[in-house]
């Protein structure tokens, strides 16, 4: 992994990371995104009527895996053009997208982690160096971890949650205006539900450190009563039901509507 440096309002970075050193910093291509920069403040940065670029990124469920709307982003994708916002989705993925979505593009890979024993099929890293490069997002809806959670080696909270703070940084260092609705994962059948809801309460506190030194980021704490709780919201022990990725875009929306410029 590329070692971390610092950089914030200030010279103020959260605890255990901060944007990577090297080859993954600023430049010149996405200085169109940088214009607001830290402390820019949470109010606004969801413009309704500014074509605002959303990144879906993560790993089967923001695909929308075992459903059939691309799990909660048709839903969501509904409910802000019935608000009056002015949108699109944008990734270098489709799968799980019905042939009919109108805005079918994301970034979720099914399987991915936040970062892998050996570097491979994971967020942190290339992925999101080039879909923030590519696509120059304005707004990341984040939903990851899950599948760090399926391995021994990386079910443990607090190496798993460093994981996700060592991904913020680079998606902050790559693009420090840009904003990011963070959700927590979904209890799973196979994951004691402690240790789910340890890794959430770590990254709570992330996102909130994040928050205070004035990063565009904030926390969907209704995603996980939205989702959890039974067969019928995890028919196969791990992915959403339909119905449940549609309370889960309900969340998103409440999220983005509460940062939006009214």
């Amino acid at each position: 992994m590329v070692g971390c440096g610092s950089l914030g309002p200030g010279g103020v970075f959260p605890d255990a990371g901060g944007p990577l050193d090297g080859a993954v910093g600023t430049d010149a291509g996405l200085d169109a995104g940088l214009d607001a920069g830290p402390d820019a403040g949470l109010q606004g940065w969801f413009a309704r009527d500014a074509g605002v670029k959303i990144l879906p990124l993560g790993d089967s469920i923001t695909e929308g895996a075992q459903a059939e709307q691309g799990g909660y982003r048709w839903p969501l994708e509904n409910m802000l053009l019935d608000a009056g916002y002015a949108f699109d989705y944008v990734g270098s993925v489709r799968v799980g997208s019905p042939a009919s979505m109108p805005r079918p593009w994301h970034e979720g890979h099914g399987g991915y982690q936040i970062e892998s024993v050996d570097g491979g099929n994971q967020l942190e890293g290339p992925v999101v160096d080039s879909a923030m490069r590519t696509y120059r997002p304005d707004v990341i809806l984040l939903l990851a971890g899950t599948n760090n959670l399926n391995f021994p080696d990386t079910l443990d909270p607090a190496k798993t949650s460093g994981m996700y703070d060592r991904l913020l940084a680079q998606i902050f260092a790559l693009s420090p205006g840009v904003g990011v609705v963070a959700s927590p994962v979904p209890w799973k059948t196979s994951v004691p539900s402690d240790q789910v809801a340890a890794f959430n309460d770590r990254v709570q506190d992330i996102v909130g450190r994040y928050a205070d030194a004035g990063y565009r980021i904030t926390w969907v704490g209704g995603m996980t009563d939205a989702i959890d709780g039974g067969v019928e919201n995890l028919p196969d022990g791990l992915h959403p039901s339909q119905p449940a990725y549609g309370r889960m875009a309900e969340q998103w929306f409440r999220a983005l509507e509460s940062v939006s410029g009214q």
